[in-house]
């Protein structure tokens, strides 16, 4: 197991965990994020309407998000991964994982999620 501090300030942070086909990677986050005004949220983010200037359209504001950084250079989708989830890397994905913050602007942001994973 690993834990990492995930900066309200950063849309990402490189875990430094390298990722192959198969893997699955057991997340869980606790902590809290201001994602701007006073407004705290925890990894699970705040339902609002859906914004597409967010990282991921569909989940809650300032949620903890994932993807991965492809060894060729390209990148993966963003998934959620909230307070608890497990994701599992695809055939043919070999990279680093990556954590963020759904958030269009993270330079008001304060706080941060402390996050564990094990493999």
């Amino acid at each position: 197991m690993r834990a990492f501090k995930i900066l309200g300030g950063r849309v990402w942070s490189d875990t430094g965990i390298g990722v192959q086909p198969g893997m699955r990677i057991q997340i869980t986050a606790t902590g809290a994020v201001d994602i701007g005004g006073g407004r705290w949220v925890e990894a699970s983010g705040v339902a609002e309407a859906q914004d597409p200037r967010l990282p991921l359209p569909n989940a809650g504001r300032g949620a903890l998000i994932a993807k991965l950084a492809f060894r060729n250079g390209g990148e993966s989708g963003v998934v959620f991964v909230g307070a608890r989830n497990t994701l599992t890397v695809d055939a043919g994905e070999y990279g680093r994982l990556l954590l963020g913050i759904n958030d269009d602007r993270t330079d008001d942001n304060r706080g941060e999620f402390v996050v564990r994973l094990s493999w």
